[in-house]
C-alpha cells in the first residue's frame, strides 16, 4: 500500500515561490505595491501630495529592479553551483573537457585545442609524445605534422606512434572487421584491394617525414643533436579501441602497475564507435589533471608500447636518413 504523502506549508511556498519565477510575478508585485502605497498615501491621508506620490512611485521602480536583480543572479548561482559540482568531479577524476565531436580536441584550434597547442609548442623536453591511431592520417594535419616535428628537432621530445599498415589489414580479418565497423563509408575495406593505397599513401608519407626529420637533427652541431628527440614507429597488429595523443615529461621508461601519470601529464582520448553515424559524431575527453581516469589511459597507452612489443603485437619500423 502506497502511503499518502501530505503537503507541508514548506512545498506550498516553495510551489509558490517557483510559480512567481516562472510566470514573472516576483517582477510585477514590487510595482504594483508601490502604485497602491502611492495612491493610498494621496487619498487616505486627504493631503495629496504629488512630491510623496512621485516619492513612493520611485521607490516601487527601486523596489522592482532589486527584485529582478535578486531573482536573476538566484538563477545564475543555481546554474553555476550546478557547472562547478560538474566541473569539480570531472577534474577530479582527470578530466579537463569532454565533446561529442573528437575534432573539438584535436583540431588545436578554439575553444580547447588552441591552449594544447601553445603548450605542446612551448614544451621544454625530455618528454615522451604517444601518439595511438589505427590510421596515420587522423593525426596528420599540417599542425600537427609542424608540431610534431619541430618537438623531436628542438625541443628534446621523443615521439612514439604506433599506427595500422595496409600489409596487416590485408592479413588479419579481425582488423578489417574493425575498420568496417569504425569506417562502414570506406568501399576498399569492401574488396576494392586496388584503394588500399590510399592507406599506404599516407604511410610513406610519414616515413619520409621521419626520414627528412633524421636528416635535418644529423645537420646539427653535435650538441644540439644530443638535445635533439628521435622517432619511434610501429605498426600494430591488434585492434586499437581509442586514438590518442599523450605528452608525458621525462624520457619513456616501462611503468609499473597502478603507477600514477607523472605531474604535468596532459592529451587527448578519442572513443572509437562501432558503426558510428559520421565520421565526426565520436567522442573525444582532454585529459589534463591527475585524477584515475588519466592515470587508466596513461597505463594503457604506456603499456601498449612496452606490453605490446614485447608480445609481438608492435613490429618497430627502422628508418634511416639516406
Amino acid at each position: 500500500m502506497v502511503k499518502k504523502q501530505h503537503t507541508t506549508i514548506k512545498d506550498l511556498a516553495n510551489r509558490f515561490w517557483n510559480f512567481g519565477q516562472k510566470y514573472g510575478v516576483w517582477y510585477v508585485v514590487p510595482f504594483i505595491s508601490g502604485l497602491l502605497v502611492t495612491f493610498a498615501t494621496k487619498y487616505l491621508t486627504r493631503q495629496p501630495s504629488d512630491i510623496v506620490g512621485w516619492f513612493f512611485l520611485a521607490m516601487a521602480f527601486l523596489l522592482g529592479l532589486l527584485t529582478y536583480a535578486i531573482i536573476a543572479m538566484h538563477r545564475e548561482l543555481e546554474k553555476n553551483l550546478q557547472s562547478v559540482g560538474l566541473g569539480q568531479t570531472a577534474r577530479l577524476l582527470g578530466v579537463s573537457a569532454i565533446t561529442a565531436n573528437w575534432r573539438d580536441l584535436f583540431s588545436l584550434e578554439e575553444p580547447y585545442g588552441k591552449t594544447t597547442r601553445d603548450r605542446l609548442q612551448n614544451l621544454k623536453g625530455p618528454a615522451t609524445w604517444y601518439v595511438v591511431t589505427i590510421n596515420p592520417a587522423g593525426i596528420m594535419t599540417t599542425e600537427w605534422l609542424r608540431l610534431l616535428t619541430r618537438g623531436v628537432e628542438d625541443q628534446g621530445i621523443n615521439v612514439k606512434w604506433v599506427y595500422h599498415t595496409p600489409k596487416t589489414l590485408e592479413k588479419n580479418e579481425t582488423l578489417r572487421a574493425q575498420w568496417q565497423m569504425f569506417h562502414p563509408d570506406l568501399y576498399w575495406l569492401k574488396g576494392r584491394s586496388e584503394e588500399m593505397g590510399l592507406l599506404n599513401i599516407k604511410t610513406q608519407e610519414l616515413y619520409r617525414i621521419v626520414e627528412n626529420s633524421h636528416k635535418a637533427i644529423q645537420a646539427k652541431t653535435k650538441a644540439d643533436r644530443l638535445r635533439a628527440g628521435h622517432w619511434e614507429l610501429y605498426e600494430s597488429s591488434v585492434p586499437h579501441f581509442y586514438m590518442a595523443f599523450l605528452s608525458v615529461p621525462g624520457k619513456y621508461r616501462k611503468i609499473d602497475s597502478l603507477e600514477a601519470a607523472p605531474d604535468g601529464t596532459f592529451g587527448f582520448v578519442h572513443l572509437y564507435l562501432m558503426y558510428s553515424c559520421g565520421y565526426d559524431l565520436r567522442p573525444a575527453i582532454s585529459l589534463d589533471t591527475r585524477g584515475p581516469i588519466l592515470n587508466y589511459y596513461y597505463w594503457s597507452i604506456a603499456r601498449l608500447f612496452s606490453e605490446g612489443v614485447e608480445q609481438n603485437y608492435l613490429r618497430p619500423v627502422k628508418i634511416e636518413a639516406g
